[in-house]
């Protein structure tokens, strides 16, 4: 006699293909695959580790397609699918995809250039080298409306650092697509970037100090050196072109180039921004009982009234002129707070103005003055050194 045995089948080794990203927003990404078989059912992973698709977040799904949301901009992800059965019967996991919201990556090719984005050669050199290039508005519609908040270039080397060498980076929409001159001009841009560069890993990133509101024209961006530092070429990874659509002010060249950029965007702020114009109040040695006052200013930059605008000081000897629930609106007049230093009585004093206001963080001022003692003679030598043919008996403060 012959007895049947159950079984069960289990799944093909095969697993979807052309995995891949389909649409991106700031904070979400649609991923699409096909399947050969008559597949309805699929899980899809993904995490911010790469390679590791068990552990990341597994959704199950029934179309080839999955939009994954609440993502964080300017952060990078790895995704991955694959089909299923049961629960006992999955197949592998597809190739592994990488993305990130919030980025844009242009003029992405192999040429390379020695001069655009900058020029390291020189940099011993102060202000030697400029260099700037346009970004067609066509290959930036999908950022239109946000704000740049940095921008990443890519470079054929690793490593490279041009030691105490400074540079300044400048951001402008223009009309033209092409420069018409080689030599560069910086009127108009607006300044985003000041201090060193260099590259890790082969990308040279840049974090804008103020973020760069972009509506929709083509983009110019250029890169200017301030202080001298080490002589060091390096080679830029991107795309040729049949134009002059970039410049370098050391050799004064065109350059049918654009550079591969990454641009990390984010929405526009629509906030208060308070900024106050000091950090630190000296008052220095001073005589006693004179009168002794200093300003700073308080502006709103944001795009929303400041409102709960309020300045104390935790030392007496240290006065400010009342403010206590102001309110600055957008575009409106900075306030002036002046402080008075009481210099009744010989002494050191430190102290810390606290400026406040709704939905923001206080920012702190550091007061310090000191009195001189009025039964003492004080003689001001104006370089600190005592003048020739004086004698030293002894030093008091």
């Amino acid at each position: 006699r012959s007895t049947l045995f159950p079984y069960t089948t289990l799944f093909r080794s095969s697993y979807p293909t052309d995995f891949a990203i389909s649409a991106m927003t700031i904070n979400s990404a649609t991923l699409t695959w096909t399947d050969a078989t008559a597949q309805s059912k699929w899980e899809v992973s993904y995490s911010t580790t790469s390679g590791a698709p068990n552990d990341g977040t597994i959704v199950p799904v029934t179309e080839k397609t999955y939009t994954i949301t609440g993502l964080t901009a300017g952060t990078t992800y790895y995704a991955s699918v694959r089909a299923v059965n049961s629960d006992t019967d999955k197949s592998a996991w597809s190739s592994e995809v990488s993305f990130t919201p919030g980025m844009l990556l242009v003029n992405e090719g192999t040429a390379q250039n020695y001069y655009v984005p900058m020029y390291g050669n020189y940099a011993d050199v102060a202000t030697g080298t400029q260099s700037q290039f346009i970004i067609p508005a066509a290959s930036l519609t999908s950022i239109a409306g946000n704000q740049i908040d940095k921008i990443a270039f890519y470079c054929t080397t690793a490593s490279k650092s041009w030691g105490n060498a400074e540079y300044e980076v400048y951001v402008k929409e223009v009309e033209n697509t092409t420069f018409s001159s080689t030599t560069p001009s910086w009127d108009g841009m607006e300044k985003v970037y000041s201090g060193k560069l260099s590259v890790t890993d082969g990308v040279m990133t840049i974090e804008f100090t103020e973020p760069f509101e972009y509506n929709s024209s083509n983009l110019m961006i250029g890169v200017k050196q301030t202080v001298k530092g080490s002589d060091t070429g390096a080679y830029w990874y991107g795309v040729t072109t049949t134009e002059n659509t970039a410049i370098d002010g050391y050799n004064k060249q065109y350059r049918k180039f654009l550079p591969k950029t990454a641009i990390y965007y984010s929405p526009i702020v629509i906030a208060p921004k308070m900024e106050v114009s000091e950090t630190t109040l000296a008052y220095g040695p001073v005589a006693p009982s004179s009168v002794q006052t200093k300003t700073f200013t308080i502006e709103n930059k944001g795009k929303t009234d400041l409102t709960g605008i309020t300045v104390s000081s935790d030392n007496a000897t240290f006065t400010v002129t009342e403010v206590q629930n102001q309110t600055i609106a957008v575009g409106g007049d900075a306030i002036t707070v002046t402080v008075t230093f009481n210099t009744e009585t010989a002494g050191q004093y430190d102290g810390t103005i606290t400026i406040s206001a709704n939905d923001q963080a206080d920012a702190t001022i550091a007061v310090s003055g000191a009195v001189r003692d009025a039964n003492k003679l004080y003689i001001d030598f104006a370089d600190g050194n005592i003048p020739s043919g004086w004698t030293s008996v002894a030093i008091d403060s």
